[in-house]
């Protein structure tokens, strides 16, 4: 008897797959159910924007998960890795400091 019991006290879950195995959201499920019933598909647009939406999905998952969709955080860090500096100069030229503190606090070109 007890074995019965266990079993009707376990929540039921029920997971709802499209056509490439992705599990689905509940709003996709209903719109998927709703389109199965009413014989009538989703339109052209709508398909290509979900299959737009799924790619993006993918390419998410594929990416490292610290970085950024244009790699800028792994190519920061080979940089800061080659030069072993703390810091990247992002654009411009190379600048160098000939500017030094005047006797009252103030910058001055260095001459």
């Amino acid at each position: 008897m007890s074995d019965i019991e266990d079993k009707s006290q376990r929540p039921i879950r029920l997971n709802n797959t499209d056509e490439t195995g992705r599990e689905l959201t509940s709003k996709e499920a209903f719109r998927l159910m709703c389109h199965k019933f009413h014989r009538k598909g989703p339109s052209k647009n709508k398909r290509e924007a979900r299959l737009r939406r799924e790619l993006r999905q993918l390419k998410m998952k594929q990416m490292e998960t610290d970085d950024t969709p244009l790699r800028s955080a792994a190519a920061l860090r080979e940089e800061t890795q080659k030069t072993g500096a703390a810091h990247v100069v992002l654009s411009g030229p190379s600048v160098t400091l000939n500017n030094s503190l005047d006797s009252s606090g103030g910058l001055s070109k260095g001459e």
